[in-house]
């Protein structure tokens, strides 16, 4: 990777915080190509060097990027360690908007644990925070993963409630063609399964609700999703 180079090149003038930002670039590089412990030894090379600085900023990215990759290792426990760590930063820097990250990260691990109580009272509280900030995407995706924990619960009319609000605000933002896309076709389908499930199709398209189509093709699912982890949560 040129971003080894580039790490190799500021290591030699002492350019610490160049250092740092290529090792990021290389933990961004293997995350794409699914590497994921090559990732996870340069998010550690990363943090290292922001700590020698005292970057605050920049150890609370790092500790939810490794928390992100640890996820994708199916180490849950670790990652939610970071995830903690990530957020209890960005509490004592006062980046109150940077909490966002982490707490949606920390709901989507209680959410596989099967801990819903705590996925929701996470997840209320990053869509709240998002919503102080009017930050569209992170509403949109507040809603999806609300909905979700709605379906769970066994709350039906809640959940599609939330699906369908984040689908209104994915179709407001669908000039930025990844988030649309990406968030049309998750929520989609989380409609789809719902309506499935519950033989709502028919009552659902009659309410002047929009009709969504979906069309899945399972490598650009994987790609986007992935893409979303590594790139847009860090």
């Amino acid at each position: 990777l040129l971003a080894i180079q580039a790490a190799e090149l500021a290591k030699k003038i002492n350019f610490k915080k160049g250092e740092a930002d290529a090792y990021h670039n290389c933990v961004v590089g293997y995350g794409v190509k699914g590497d994921y412990n090559k990732s996870l030894e340069f998010n550690f090379k990363t943090l290292k060097i922001r700590e020698e600085l005292g970057d605050k900023k920049g150890m609370a990215s790092s500790y939810n990027a490794i928390g992100i990759i640890y996820d994708l290792l199916g180490e849950t426990d670790k990652a939610m360690e970071f995830f903690f760590k990530s957020l209890k930063i960005k509490e004592e820097i006062g980046d109150k908007k940077g909490m966002i990250a982490p707490l949606m990260n920390i709901g989507s691990i209680y959410y596989k644990k099967g801990d819903y109580d705590n996925a929701m009272d996470i997840d209320l509280k990053s869509l709240k925070i998002s919503e102080e900030y009017r930050d569209t995407k992170s509403i949109a995706n507040g809603y999806d993963n609300i909905g979700t924990l709605y379906q769970e619960k066994g709350d039906d009319d809640k959940a599609l409630e939330y699906y369908f609000k984040a689908v209104k605000l994915y179709k407001e933002i669908g000039d930025k063609f990844y988030i649309s896309v990406h968030g049309i076709i998750h929520t989609g389908v989380n409609i789809s399964h719902l309506c499935i499930s519950f033989d709502l199709f028919e009552g659902i398209t009659g309410s002047g609700e929009p009709h969504i189509e979906i069309e899945i093709n399972a490598g650009l699912t994987r790609l986007i999703t992935l893409a979303d982890i590594v790139l847009c949560k860090c």
